[in-house]
């Protein structure tokens, strides 16, 4: 069952996050026009959802500086994008990704999830994430909304960290000899599935083939 406070926050964006949807899917090109004829609005569409979807009483200035702002602003009017990114709404919903596969978990790869209160698009409740997902890393953090990132950088930062540290002693501990493993009996064994490309640090990527498993687990 979805948490209270999910239902709560979710009810109190509806209206907002449903105009801005609906504006996306239906009328892309008509809204880029007038975004992109005006630096004023590109700015005005890009702070009213700042303001609405983060963690503020009203003063997005709470959230962002204005510099921030003015700077996030100026990447969509300088080079001129904000049409293609009102777009990948439709393109998105109107032809979605397709399945690699039917089976359960849908995302082998090993996952870490964290959920911000005052975001406007909350995740399933865990067991179904659980049930979908090869889950390791579960948050629900203390404030925070849906540009998370950009809005709560230390605690995005550290959560992060958290969990690929936990992907790589977890990665150690399938890998070690048997005689070694009692060393570790408290840390979950992470499920890794052949050729399963692991982020390991935010510009290195470690590829997972049955050989090199089996290599680690010989030395």
């Amino acid at each position: 069952m979805m948490k209270k406070w999910k239902i709560e926050r979710s009810k109190e964006a509806e209206d907002t996050i449903r105009s801005h949807i609906t504006t996306h899917f239906f009328d892309p090109q008509t809204l880029a026009f007038g975004l992109a004829d005006s630096p004023v609005a590109t700015a005005a569409w890009i702070w009213e959802r700042r303001r609405n979807w983060s963690d503020n009483t009203g003063d997005v200035e709470q959230s962002f500086t204005r510099e921030h702002l003015c700077t996030t602003a100026s990447l969509y009017w300088c080079t001129e994008s904000i049409g293609s990114s009102l777009r990948l709404y439709h393109e998105h919903f109107k032809k979605p990704w397709p399945l690699a596969h039917n089976q359960l978990p849908r995302l082998e790869a090993p996952t870490g999830i964290a959920v911000f209160p005052k975001d406007v698009v909350h995740f399933p409740p865990l067991k179904n994430l659980k049930e979908y997902t090869n889950l390791q890393h579960y948050t629900v953090m203390p404030e925070g909304g849906h540009f998370a990132a950009a809005e709560k950088p230390e605690l995005a930062t550290h959560d992060i960290q958290k969990f690929f540290r936990r992907c790589v002693k977890a990665l150690s501990v399938s890998c070690l000899r048997p005689q070694e493993a009692h060393r570790y009996e408290n840390l979950k064994p992470l499920s890794i599935s052949p050729n399963v490309l692991i982020p390991i640090a935010p510009a290195v990527n470690l590829t997972l083939t049955p050989s090199v498993i089996a290599a680690k687990r010989q030395n």
